[in-house]
Formats: C-alpha cells, structure tokens, sequence
C-alpha cells in the first residue's frame, strides 16, 4: 500500500460527488473528432553539407548588380535622343538645346526643326544661326523659302549659316511677323566636322576655314572678292535736279571712256616697247581689249611711281562699270611692281570677263588652289575652261 492511500485512510469517498458536465459536452466532442484532420507540412531534413554558405550568396548578388550596370551603361549608349518637333523665331539672341546638339540664334533669326532619333531636320528661313552638331547626330538645313533648292548637310561639325533676303520682296504680316518671298543667298562658313552644301543640282563638299554661297539656280561657289566702294566724283548738292545729276553722269561716263582710252594706249605702248611709229591718238572704245600676243599676255615694266593700290582702286572702277579689259591692263601694270595671291587673283578674274584666256590662264596658274575654284566658275560662265590646254 502507498503512503496516498494511508492518506485517505477513514475518508468516506461515497459522500463526495463529482459536479454534472455542461450540457451539449458530449455532442461537442463527438463533433470534433468527426473533423477532418489537417496533415501537417512536413521539411525534408537538409544535409549540413547542402546548405549555401554566406560568401556564395554575396557572390552571386555582386554579379546580378555588375550585370544590372553593365545593361543600364549599355542602354544609356545606345539610347536615341528624344524625337520631337518645334519653331523659333529670336526676337533676342537665343541659344537652343536639340537633345545634344546646339543651335544659337542672333536676334531675328527664324528656325523650324523636326528630330527623328539622329537625324534633324531643320528650315532656317532668315537670320545668322551658329549650328554646332553631336558626332552621332546628322542635320539637314535648307533655306526653307519657296521652291528653295539648297540644302546643307552635317555631321560633327560647327558651322554657321546666314540666309539673306531680298528685302524688295518683303511682305509684312500681322505687327512683327516678316516673310519672304525669295532667298537672296545662302552664306555657310564651316569651322570644324564633315559638311556638304548643295545648290542646283551640284554637290561639293566643305572643308573647315572654309566660305562658301548658295544662291538661286547657281552650284555653291566662294564668296567674289569685294570690289571696293566706288566714290562719286563730285558729291551732288542736296535739291540738285534731275537735270544736275544727268550732267554729272554724263561727265563721269566720259572721264571713264577718257581713262579706258589711255589705259588701252598704255598697254598697247608696253607690248611693243619700240614701234616704228608712235600710235595715233584716237578716241577707242572702251570695250575693245588691248593688243596682246596670242602665246602670252603682255609683259609691263615696273613703274616705281606707281601707286598699287591705286592702281587696283581704279581698276575695281573700271570692272564695277563693265570695263574689264581696262580693269585688267591697270591690274597687269601693278602686277609689274607687286606680286602676291591676291593680285593674281583679281588679274584672273578680270581677264575672265575680259575673255582674255591666255592672260586667264597665266594668272590662274599663280593662283592658290584654295581660291581657284570661284576663278574656274566665273570663266566657265564667260564660255571657256581654263584647264583646256
């Protein structure tokens, strides 16, 4: 017997009764164990060997963040700009972001462009515009007037370009918006890059330092030499009548005609240094060109009391009025004292519109090659080449 049991010893059990359950206890139970049992998920043990370490796990995650920046590093170099669209009319001086390359307007430009990925398309219609173009950008600018037939083409490369108008055919709209009916010409100076212009139907390329102009029904030549200003001979009096300033006129075409004359009895004197019989002093038209050899232009002593740039000044004159030949002997006597680029220049091209071709084709050989180009137009224009030998 256990010491409980000696415990309970003389307790009468029969007078204590255990308290009744709640009622519904036993449906309860029964209804519980009739639930289905749900099984519980049970994990494969896993070998201590199995399992990653740390280090592999930063491994693997350095390389999905190496791969990730070398995806977006890609992206971003393949990646074409933003397409889109606009028009710009600088009222000041402006300075225009197209998505990498840059456009700087003076004040009354006029732009329209359109970007379609690297490719830019753009009407300049008036105005000086500085255009600078990404290395993996192509722009192609036209003057954008009506029936505009010249186009520039660039890549990598700054230039600027310069439309002028004809202002007779100016038109105003509204109360600031001008528009033109024809371009007068299309100045493109190239600084650095590949650059093309084309105008009537002919292609040329660009070289940086270079100028060049794009006017209506012509190829792209270089801009003529300026002719220097011609100064009235007498300044004519504010009130003069019309019959004052026909006067004048009149007295200007003979002093020209006067010139002419004695500048074709010059040459003709330097050609033949010894003739047999001094020449008559006759009135000769100034159209006529002087005596030279069919072999070689004429060779002139050097008149130490020459002015040269007077010389030249006169004879800019005398081509201004549609003299060349008289234009050409001045030029051929300053050349006997002078000789430089621009004094071949000049001669050539006096001797071009001279239709002079020998003295042309002397004068053009002199010439640099970098300047030769708007020589060899003017002749082609006048109906002879001077590279034929």
């Amino acid at each position: 017997m256990h010491d409980d049991d000696d415990a309970l010893a003389g307790v009468d059990l029969a007078a204590w009764q255990p308290p009744m359950p709640p009622a519904g206890t036993a449906d309860a139970v029964i209804a519980r164990m009739r639930e289905p049992t749900a099984a519980a998920a049970s994990m494969p043990a896993m070998d201590l060997h199995d399992r990653p370490s740390r280090r592999a796990w930063w491994i693997s995650g350095l390389a999905l963040v190496a791969a990730a920046i070398v995806a977006l590093a890609a992206w971003g170099v393949t990646h074409a700009p933003h397409n889109g669209h606009g028009e710009v009319i600088a009222v000041h001086a402006r300075h225009l972001d197209l998505d990498g390359s840059i456009a700087d307007l003076d004040a009354g430009a006029q732009v329209q462009w359109e970007r379609d990925r690297h490719r830019i398309i753009a009407h300049q219609t008036r105005g000086t515009v500085r255009w600078t173009i990404a290395g993996d950008d192509t722009l192609v600018i036209d003057s954008g007037g009506p029936g505009s037939a010249a186009t520039v083409e660039a890549s990598g490369a700054s230039l600027r370009m310069e439309v002028q108008m004809n202002l007779s055919d100016m038109r105003l709209l509204g109360a600031s918006t001008l528009t033109a009916a024809a371009v007068a010409v299309v100045t493109v100076v190239v600084y650095a890059g590949h650059v093309q212009a084309t105008s009537s139907g002919q292609t040329v390329n660009v070289t940086p330092g270079a100028t060049i102009e794009l006017r209506p029904q012509k190829p792209p030549q270089e801009p003529a030499p300026p002719a220097p200003p011609v100064q009235p001979a007498e300044p004519i009096a504010v009130g003069a009548t019309a019959a004052n300033v026909r006067e004048l006129e009149d007295k200007l075409r003979a002093a020209d005609e006067k010139i002419a004359a004695l500048t074709e009895e010059l040459a003709a004197r330097t050609a033949d240094p010894l003739p047999k019989q001094p020449p008559a002093r006759r009135p000769v038209s100034p159209t006529v060109r002087p005596t030279v050899s069919p072999d070689r232009p004429p060779v002139f002593a050097c008149d130490h009391q020459i002015d040269v740039d007077d010389a030249l000044h006169q004879a800019a004159n005398q081509y201004a009025n549609g003299f060349a030949a008289a234009a050409l002997a001045l030029v051929q006597k300053a050349l006997a004292c002078k000789q430089d680029a621009r004094m071949y220049r000049v001669a050539a091209t006096y001797a071009c519109a001279a239709h002079d071709v020998p003295t042309a084709k002397a004068m053009f050989a002199k010439v640099p090659p970098q300047f030769q180009a708007g020589i060899e137009q003017k002749c082609q224009q006048e109906g002879f080449n001077l590279r034929e030998r």
